[in-house]
């Protein structure tokens, strides 16, 4: 009996580890700067473009990414949007405005969009937003999306280095509140929830021991005596049924160089186009 006491503890230990180990790993930033859904890339080039991408991230401070797909989304209808909820689902950005850029390409319509999110927003000005665009459509137009993905690379590192533009619009830049700063990971709580884990494993086990110690020599429940059945009568009548169907609005369309905010309350800027 100690024998499988010990292996109970043992047993209720190790998952309160792995609970523990699975929430650590939730919160780790991701790393990933090419997400190549739509297959656009072969893996020389995919090594290229994340080189690319990558040595921009460490010059500006942002997260800058490209990701490529077949969803459809239009740039005069939903493509703005999804673009920024697929950023803030992800927990993309760097820092506690979650600075970035992204390069979206939707084959299944034809159209990319860039997305800035943060402190990069003030970097990109209407009309560099639509230098950058230019740039990146008159490659994809060609069909060279490794050159287009060099080209963006390239020209976010070149608004970074300019600088905030002392003049021109932000048509392309929401007045919304930024996403709210994520709270510090607390390092105490999973260790505290381990602990007692441990202790309700322990004493669950030691009440399970001393319930059934007599291995049924002892103690035996009468089940006739201590039990009883009282069957009755039941009918099931159908009185009526009522179904209401609601629908939800689309989401609010961005096109051209038009900002945007998500579900989530974030801002965003940006602009993209045809191809």
């Amino acid at each position: 009996m100690k024998k499988y006491l010990f292996k109970r503890i043992s047993a209720a230990a190790l998952a309160a580890m792995l609970v523990l180990f699975s929430c650590v790993c939730v919160f780790a930033e991701s790393s990933k700067k090419l997400i190549d859904d739509a297959g656009l890339f072969g893996e020389g080039d995919s090594g290229k473009l994340v080189t690319a991408l990558e040595d921009t991230s460490s010059q500006t401070g942002w997260d800058v990414i490209i990701y490529t797909n077949n969803n459809g989304y239009d740039i005069d209808g939903d493509l703005a949007y999804q673009s920024d909820k697929y950023y803030n689902d992800n927990g993309f950005g760097k820092g506690a405005d979650a600075d970035g850029v992204m390069l979206v390409i939707d084959m299944g319509s034809r159209c990319s969009y860039i997305l800035t999110k943060g402190g990069a927003k003030a970097y990109f000005s209407d009309s560099r937003i639509t230098e950058i665009n230019n740039d990146v459509l008159g490659q994809l137009g060609n069909g060279d999306n490794l050159n287009a993905g060099i080209v963006f690379a390239n020209d976010v590192k070149t608004a970074y280095n300019e600088g905030v533009p002392g003049d021109g619009g932000y048509s392309n830049v929401t007045t919304e509140p930024e996403r709210p700063e994520k709270a510090p990971y607390n390092f105490i709580a999973p260790i505290i929830g381990l602990i007692v884990g441990i202790i309700a494993a322990i004493i669950f086990a030691v009440s399970v021991n001393s319930r059934y110690k007599f291995n049924g020599k002892y103690g035996t429940y009468d089940l006739r005596k201590n039990s009883s059945m009282n069957l009755v009568d039941r009918q099931d009548v159908f009185v009526d049924r009522k179904v209401t169907y609601t629908t939800d609005p689309p989401p609010q369309s961005s096109s051209g160089s038009s900002g945007g905010s998500s579900s989530g309350g974030s801002s965003h800027g940006g602009g993209g186009g045809r191809f």
